[in-house]
C-alpha cells in the first residue's frame, strides 16, 4: 500500500517536472519569437533607409534589442531568421555563436558590427561580448591579436572547425565592403582562453609565417576574389600481408558580391525622386573527394589489389 502511494507521488512529481519544463520552453521560444518581430522592421530600416541618420538610428536600437535577446537564457539554441543580411554561425560543440552585420555609409564606406556568445566553463554560462569595429584604427592588422572591443571588423561566411591532438580550432573567413573602392577578404583563428569565454581573434597558426595571426587581403571592389578551405585526411597501414593508404580532401569556396545604388531624379517637374537599395549575390560550393589503395599480399605470386575513387559535391547560391 505504501509503495503504491509512493510511486504514485514519484510519477505525479515526474510529470509535474515535464509540463514545468515544456512550459518554460514555450516561454522561450513565445519570448524570442517577439525579439525577433522587433528586429525585423528595423533591419529593413538598417538596409534600405535613405540616410546615414535614419540607418544608423535603427542601427543603434537593432544592438540594443539583439543584446537583450542574446543575454536570454538557452537562447544559443535560438535559430534566428534574419536573411542573408546578418550573418549567424555556431559551433558544432555549441562552444561559441558569433553574429555580424554590415552598415553601409552613404558614402560607400561599411562599418560592421556583431557579438559572440560563449560558453563560460567556470561560471556555467553564455556570456555575450559586443564587437567594436575599429578596422580604420589597427596597425599591421595580419600580425596583432585582437579583442571584442578592438576587432577587425567583417561580416563572417564561413566557420571552419578543425581539431589537432585533441584540440578543436576554429577559423572564421569573412568579408568586407570597406569602401566604394575597396573589398576585403579575412581569414582568421578565434579562440577562448583556458576556461573563460572572452573571444581573441587572430592566433600564430599558420606555417613559414612566425607573426602572422591573420590573412587579410584587399582588392578591387571591380573584382571577384574566392576564398577555398582544403582540407586533407591522409592514413596508411602496413603489414606483412595487408597494405592500405587513403586520401581524403574537402575542398570549399564562397563568392560573395554587394552591391549599393544610391539615385535621384531631378526631370520630374514635381520634385526630384530618391531611391536607394542594397541587392546581394552569394555563392557557395563544397567538393568532397576521397580514394583508396588496399593491397593484399595473398602469396609470393599473388597480389589482389583494390582502388576505389568516390567524390561530392553541394553547391547553393542566394
Amino acid at each position: 500500500m505504501v509503495t503504491n502511494i509512493l510511486n504514485k507521488i514519484r510519477f505525479t512529481l515526474l510529470a509535474a517536472a515535464i509540463c514545468a519544463v515544456a512550459t518554460a520552453g514555450a516561454q522561450n521560444r513565445d519570448v524570442m519569437s517577439a525579439y525577433q518581430r522587433n528586429m525585423q522592421p528595423l533591419l529593413e530600416k538598417i538596409m534600405n533607409a535613405p540616410t546615414d541618420n535614419e540607418r544608423y538610428n535603427a542601427n543603434e536600437q537593432f544592438v540594443q534589442i539583439f543584446e537583450e535577446a542574446l543575454s536570454v537564457e538557452e537562447s544559443i539554441h535560438w535559430k534566428w531568421d534574419l536573411g542573408t543580411y546578418v550573418s549567424v554561425l555556431t559551433s558544432s560543440d555549441r562552444q561559441f555563436r558569433i553574429i555580424t552585420w554590415p552598415v553601409v555609409r552613404d558614402n560607400g564606406e561599411y562599418e560592421c558590427f556583431g557579438f559572440v556568445q560563449s560558453y563560460n566553463a567556470k561560471a556555467e554560462q553564455y556570456d555575450v561580448y559586443v564587437l567594436h569595429d575599429k578596422s580604420d584604427e589597427i596597425i599591421s592588422a595580419n600580425e596583432v591579436v585582437l579583442e571584442p572591443e578592438n576587432w577587425l571588423g567583417c561580416v563572417y561566411q564561413e566557420l571552419v572547425e578543425t581539431k589537432h591532438e585533441g584540440k578543436e580550432y576554429y577559423t572564421l573567413i569573412g568579408w568586407s565592403g570597406v569602401n566604394a573602392l575597396t573589398q576585403r577578404k579575412v581569414i582568421e583563428p578565434i579562440c577562448f582562453r583556458g576556461t573563460g569565454s572572452k573571444p581573441q581573434f587572430g592566433q600564430a597558426l599558420f606555417r613559414r609565417e612566425k607573426n602572422l595571426r591573420r590573412v587579410v587581403l584587399d582588392y578591387s571592389s571591380r573584382a571577384m576574389v574566392n576564398v577555398r578551405f582544403d582540407e586533407q585526411v591522409v592514413r596508411t597501414y602496413e603489414n606483412k600481408k595487408v597494405k592500405w593508404s587513403g586520401r581524403v580532401t574537402w575542398n570549399h569556396g564562397d563568392t560573395d558580391n554587394w552591391n549599393k545604388t544610391a539615385s535621384e531624379s531631378f526631370v520630374n517637374t514635381r520634385g526630384g525622386a530618391f531611391s536607394n537599395s542594397i541587392s546581394q549575390n552569394y555563392s557557395r560550393n563544397n567538393n568532397w573527394t576521397g580514394n583508396m589503395n588496399l593491397q593484399w599480399n595473398i602469396d609470393s605470386v599473388t597480389t589482389l589489389s583494390f582502388r576505389p575513387d568516390v567524390s561530392y559535391q553541394t553547391s547553393d547560391s542566394r
